[in-house]
């Protein structure tokens, strides 16, 4: 995938947009119900929708419907909304539908045409998995949304939540998390295609005013979210969690799960890249030189074990937002095997829960994944567990709390 090649899409000559095809119709009393099956969404609305989806049988381009019909306002946005409506460019990668929901979802199961809009400062998460995995070292990644939403126990709907770890009772009553599911994986694909795809439903999430949260998956989806970020922010800083780089070289404008950064630092908006917990030894390639770059910073995980988390973060503009990527494997494998390239020596548990919620507490998040957590072949996945506690340290980020004083709670009378 072309670093900058998605960048450039809708310049040039007007968007054209055509009816999504196989709608089912349905007609009563003077009311029409319009069904997009592939993407399970419904319009009621009026007889008059019927002249115009048959004038876009054919692509046209939204100057010519204006041109031609009266709408009422916000109706062109509904109809996109649905999915009724789609540009002629992006009908290929959404025919067979965008996402399928999750048995298990994380906080309450939305789809992505009814996720509201947000207002004002509050702050609400979305989730959306997805399952690629397309190197050997990252095998079985593709099974990683599902186990952490297995590992996931936490009922968001709550009026509060407890957590025992921090001594803290958060008010939960006005916190959102949406599972959107799963993209949908078709037959055969590129890498290319996924990713406009993932963007697409990540873009979709921001134009709403929510933070994503994408659930992996190999390294490589988080150059999707990171994209869609550094599109439509001026300044960006990422705080990757990793046992690894992921700055490698490759084939030119391939994207990878050892990569995504290095498409990263190719955009100005990318301030800061924060690499936490590296710990390879490795060749240094041929026919390669250091490149400094001033953007880019690591702490070790040697070097952790000698900090608090202020020190850790210490020197990071906090006038920025900043995405959060977390590559399981910058876990110590024995407290998360499941997980494609395991390296010893990495973080604990409280090491890793310590950083994240400091992070999620002292800068503004906008953006998040969890990645490269694979299937385990017994009962309990160890890796998903963690992932599951930390994403959950990252909502609860945004709720109010107070000081825990009791965890012995009785019914009142």
């Amino acid at each position: 995938m072309n670093a900058r090649g998605a960048a450039r899409r809708g310049r040039g000559s007007p968007a054209r947009f055509v009816v999504f095809p196989d709608l089912a119709i349905q007609r009563s009393a003077g009311r029409v119900v319009v069904t997009n099956l592939a993407h399970a969404t419904h319009l009621e609305t009026s007889e008059a929708i019927l002249p115009l989806l048959e004038l876009f049988a054919r692509p046209r381009t939204l100057a010519s419907l204006k041109a031609e019909f009266r709408l009422p306002p916000g109706t062109f946005e509904e109809l996109r909304r649905h999915a009724i409506l789609v540009p002629e460019s992006e009908l290929p990668l959404v025919r067979g539908g965008l996402l399928a929901p999750s048995r298990s979802p994380i906080g309450e199961s939305r789809a992505l045409p009814d996720l509201p809009q947000r207002a004002g400062r509050e702050r609400g998460f979305c989730v959306v998995g997805v399952p690629l995995d397309r190197s050997t070292a990252s095998c079985g990644a593709r099974f990683g949304p599902a186990a952490v939403r297995g590992a996931f126990s936490l009922e968001l709907d709550a009026p509060a939540v407890v957590d025992l770890d921090f001594r803290r009772r958060h008010d939960t009553s006005r916190l959102r998390v949406f599972d959107l599911g799963d993209l949908q994986m078709q037959p055969s694909e590129t890498v290319e295609t996924i990713g406009r795809r993932a963007r697409m439903v990540i873009e979709r999430a921001l134009d709403a005013g929510w933070v994503p949260i994408v659930l992996g998956g190999d390294h490589s989806v988080a150059w999707f979210a990171l994209e869609a970020l550094l599109d439509r922010l001026p300044a960006l800083g990422v705080l990757h969690f990793d046992a690894h780089h992921d700055l490698y070289a490759g084939p030119p404008g391939e994207l990878a799960h050892s990569n995504p950064f290095a498409f990263a630092l190719e955009r100005r908006s990318l301030r800061v890249l924060h690499q936490i917990g590296l710990r390879t030894v490795e060749d240094q390639p041929v026919g390669t030189r250091p490149a400094r770059d001033r953007r880019v910073r690591w702490v070790s995980s040697r070097e952790l074990a000698r900090m608090r988390p202020a020190d850790v973060f210490r020197g990071l503009p906090t006038t920025i937002p900043y995405y959060l990527s977390f590559d399981i494997d910058c876990m110590d494998p024995s407290v998360a095997p499941e997980t494609g390239t395991r390296v010893p020596g990495g973080l604990t548990y409280a090491t890793a829960i310590e950083l994240v919620d400091h992070a999620a507490r002292r800068f503004r998040i906008v953006g998040a994944d969890f990645v490269e957590v694979t299937r385990t072949d017994g009962r309990d996945n160890l890796a998903a567990s963690i992932v599951a506690r930390l994403l959950a340290q990252l909502v609860l980020s945004a709720a109010p709390h107070t000081r825990l004083t009791s965890y012995h709670f009785v019914y009142e009378r």
